[in-house]
């Protein structure tokens, strides 16, 4: 499976359904496609919880969910928004229910408005 370490910095703009506190980069590459009506967005949530757009789905049933879509195809890209806090075993949980869907084509997004007085203080 080819995942890829893609950002967003308008993530402002996107339309959020599912809280999400997403982790910050000082390097954001803009990914407009994640703003489109028709992205296949998965979110994960601080508490563990995993959302398919705005609907609530089990680590288990996420691949038949994901397959059950309207606008499936194993082309597309899946967009997660996982939170800074959510534990590493939920999006591992995510990424295997995403490949079990056929899905080859994975980006996270982050937020890109990370402040630069971050960055500095982490390389003195």
């Amino acid at each position: 499976m080819l995942v890829t370490a893609l950002i967003v910095d308008s993530i402002a703009h996107m339309p959020v359904k599912v809280a999400v506190d997403l982790a910050g980069t000082n390097h954001a590459i803009a990914m407009p496609d994640a703003l489109d009506d028709d992205s296949l967005l998965i979110a994960v949530t601080r508490d563990d919880r995993i959302f398919l757009g705005p609907f609530r789905v089990g680590p288990h049933s996420l691949p038949q969910a994901i397959r059950d879509t309207s606008n499936y195809s194993a082309q597309r890209r899946v967009y997660i928004r996982a939170d800074k806090r959510a534990h590493y075993g939920s999006i591992k949980q995510v990424l295997e229910g995403v490949r079990a869907a056929g899905m080859e084509r994975v980006a996270f997004l982050v937020d890109g408005t990370a402040s630069k007085s971050t960055h500095s203080q982490f390389n003195r």
